[in-house]
């Protein structure tokens, strides 16, 4: 055998190696982008060229060899991303690798082609195994394409378009038709699913029928004698008003009805003498009557200055120390007194969250101390209007019963679930949003 046919076998087998080399590389790359890299930089190492381009129908050009950066609206790409569309393979019978000259090019493209490109250049077409295009392979140089060239191309063609096709599907980007129709259909089942519509709210245990402590007459609490949540005994001491004033009043009252009990006895003395004085009598004993009426008022007052409690009950109210020392008028809430296990749950249901409230459902109550534990609640009254609360929101007031085993300590805290009409998962899952969108778009 001659040299020159040892050099050409030589050649041959380097070509078959390098050929191998390329698809076991393709099949190792991690994604789509890693494997667009791979094809327009190192398919030279098989067939040189002067530049190769990566394009696909959804993106056009992608990659480009010897660059990491390209500007995709730049009149060359935007034109070779067009004429690489209007010459691919219409199916997969067709020839996957089509070698193109620049004297077959007429009109604009001939042009373009002239200005941009070099005088030869093979479209590779890359097949899924469905027989789709899911990219192409733009290479142009100045020599001739042989036909090793394209056999060649043809096979890496093979291996790089399933790889492309493996790569794809891995990052989600192309289901299976039949995957995706059930994948849809589920989405549709699960939206159309019937559900009960439903809403939390904060929730706090309060007395259901509590007796209100008032002050009875302006002044200064001086001091409050109990703990809050004490349970107090009818008649106890709650708390006392400052009655330094009042004692005052009691001791000038008594000695106005001594003063006048004085007068009146030297004018009854006065008149056996003197008989035009008896027609003081009368006068005098009216006022005996109005002092006397005066210092019962008053000592009434002294009396009411300790606070007792009127019944047997729990005493509810915040902290002693923020009312200790506080000026206090007339009607001033002091506390409450509650029985003990007589509770009921307020809900307050903010106004942008209130639904159609289906009063059957019991609603379900989580302390926020035990989270865990349901706790159940017949609704008893559902507010009519909305109302401020003390920290400035506007909600609707529910008040609910518990069973009489499943009562829970006045002053807990906690969320409430409160239950609406069917509806189907898709209503309930976007009926918020759909609140907030038509109030912002004022319809």
């Amino acid at each position: 055998m001659s040299k020159k046919n040892t050099k050409k076998i030589d050649a041959q087998a380097e070509k078959l190696l390098l050929l191998l080399s390329l698809q076991r590389q393709s099949r190792s790359q991690k994604t789509a982008a890693e494997l667009a890299f791979m094809m327009v930089n190192e398919t030279y190492r098989l067939v040189p060229y002067r530049q190769a381009l990566f394009w696909t129908g959804e993106n056009g050009i992608e990659t480009v060899s010897g660059l990491t950066e390209m500007e995709k609206n730049s009149p060359y790409l935007l034109w070779l991303s067009d004429f690489i569309a209007r010459h691919l393979p219409q199916q997969e019978s067709d020839e996957a690798v089509r070698i193109l000259h620049a004297k077959d090019v007429e009109g604009t493209d001939k042009k373009n082609w002239q200005t941009w490109c070099s005088a030869n250049a093979a479209l590779v077409a890359l097949y899924d195994r469905s027989g789709h295009v899911t990219g192409a392979l733009w290479i142009d140089r100045e020599e001739p394409f042989a036909a090793l060239d394209k056999v060649l191309l043809d096979e890496l063609a093979d291996a790089y378009g399933y790889g492309l096709q493996v790569l794809v599907q891995r990052r989600g980007k192309k289901l299976p038709s039949w995957k995706g129709k059930v994948f849809l259909l589920a989405v549709l089942v699960a939206l159309c699913w019937p559900v009960k519509l439903s809403v939390t709210a904060p929730a706090e245990v309060v007395a259901k029928d509590p007796y209100v402590i008032t002050i009875p007459f302006d002044g200064m609490l001086a001091d409050i004698l109990i703990e809050p949540n004490t349970l107090v005994k009818q008649g106890e001491v709650l708390a006392k008003i400052d009655d330094t004033a009042l004692r005052s009043q009691v001791a000038e009252a008594e000695h106005r009805q001594t003063m006048a009990q004085a007068v009146l006895a030297k004018a009854e003395r006065e008149s056996i003498t003197a008989p035009e004085k008896k027609q003081e009598l009368a006068a005098l004993r009216a006022e005996i009557a109005l002092r006397q009426q005066e210092l019962h008022y008053a000592r009434e007052l002294l009396a009411q200055a300790v606070i007792t409690a009127p019944r047997d009950g729990v005493a509810v109210f915040s902290d002693k120390n923020d009312l200790r020392g506080r000026p206090v008028r007339t009607g001033d809430k002091v506390m409450m007194l509650a029985p003990p296990h007589d509770t009921e749950l307020l809900i307050r249901v903010p106004v942008d969250a209130m639904l159609r409230i289906d009063e059957a459902a019991p609603a379900a109550f989580f302390l926020n101390t035990a989270p865990l534990k349901k706790h159940q609640a017949h609704l008893r009254t559902i507010g009519y209007q909305a109302s401020l609360d003390a920290d400035g929101l506007l909600t609707y007031k529910i008040r609910a019963t518990f069973a009489e085993d499943d009562a829970a300590r006045i002053g807990l805290t906690g969320t409430a679930k409160i239950y609406g009409a069917r509806s189907f998962l898709a209503y309930s899952l976007f009926r918020r949003p759909l609140i907030s969108l038509r109030r912002f778009l004022g319809v």
